[in-house]
């Protein structure tokens, strides 16, 4: 007998080694390796020979080695408890395996294997998944309430929110002459007279893993400073979207208690007088816009009353002259 050595042998058994190895990797394949943002849906298509393993069990594993990775679903309809909402598998039985994953996180980054069932060695494929962050976008403000409160010394909460990333952490800070100041860990700031002694700047930061980015600047004018009744106006990116107008008006009509009848060509009169010697006074006052309109209306009727007599004398002399002509044709030789 021919004792043949190590290396003999492991050069006798290459071929059918390759062989085995050439005829399972036709049989599975992967569409190669994905990148996928965390917190999103992402389908990996794993393929097979439809003709030979159409209708043979496959499954989805996760682990560096073939020998140990951890199962985590089946055709069969098995599922693992941690991805009993996330993991769907979906066989078409055309040669074609859909694996989705839905809201894969950084965790879920590594090696992972495509299966198929056989009686004495699974065929066997795998591939790389990384699962990243996606960067957030500037974040925008919203006001979570009225702005215009701020002029009733109210509170006002803004909010800092990016429309895209995932696993976002918001900060807020206090710009100073030489920098900023953290003081809120959060998405929401609230706003109110305590916290507003004078005017300050403010602006957000949204940051994950990949990226951050920073709000536009959120300038608190203080109008009238106290702890309790303050008056103060929110202003982003420096645009004014409201304003605070005194709502107590600069002059109140005193009340007039009436218990006789007035003659209305009496009250026009006096209102005439009134607007000619005391409105006029007050035009620049917003607070007289009313009295002014009641001021105009009266010098319109009073223009139609001139208007109105106007051609009465002008009709009473147009009779005149048509009598006095008829009067001249009927005695003419």
């Amino acid at each position: 007998m021919v004792l043949l050595s190590g290396w003999k042998i492991s050069a006798l058994f290459a071929p059918v080694c390759l062989s085995i190895y050439a005829s399972q990797n036709r049989a599975l394949w992967w569409d190669g390796d994905k990148t996928v943002m965390a917190g999103s849906e992402t389908t990996i298509r794993c393929f097979y020979d439809k003709n030979r393993f159409a209708y043979a069990e496959k499954y989805w594993c996760a682990g560096e080695s073939r020998r140990t990775c951890d199962v985590l679903g089946d055709t069969r309809g098995f599922i693992k408890e941690k991805y009993a909402t996330l993991l769907t598998l979906k066989d078409n039985a055309f040669g074609t395996l859909f694996i989705t994953l839905q809201q894969p996180s950084l965790e879920d980054s590594g090696t992972y294997w495509c299966g198929i069932e056989r009686p004495y060695a699974d065929i066997m494929t795998s591939m790389k998944l990384k699962v990243k962050e996606e960067p957030v976008s500037s974040p925008f403000i919203t006001f979570l309430n009225e702005p215009d409160n701020t002029c009733g010394g109210k509170s006002v909460t803004v909010q800092c929110k990016s429309a895209k990333g995932f696993n976002i952490k918001y900060v807020w800070y206090k710009k100073s002459e030489s920098t900023a100041v953290t003081i809120l860990q959060s998405a929401n700031l609230r706003f109110d007279c305590e916290v507003l002694p004078q005017t300050q700047e403010y602006y957000c930061e949204a940051s994950n893993l990949e990226s951050k980015e920073a709000s536009h600047i959120v300038t608190a004018v203080v109008l009238t400073p106290s702890k309790e009744n303050c008056v103060y106006l929110l202003v982003v990116n420096g645009i004014k979207t409201y304003s605070c107008v005194p709502t107590t008006p600069l002059f109140s009509a005193p009340t007039v208690m009436q218990t006789t009848p007035v003659n209305a060509k009496s009250l026009k009169s006096s209102t005439r007088s009134y607007c000619n010697s005391t409105c006029f006074s007050w035009a620049a006052n917003t607070s007289c816009s009313t009295m002014e309109s009641l001021c105009n209306v009266i010098r319109i009727m009073h223009l139609w009353d001139i208007l109105r007599w106007g051609l009465l004398v002008v009709l009473v002399v147009s009779l005149m002259a048509i009598q006095w002509y008829a009067h001249c044709i009927r005695h003419m030789p």
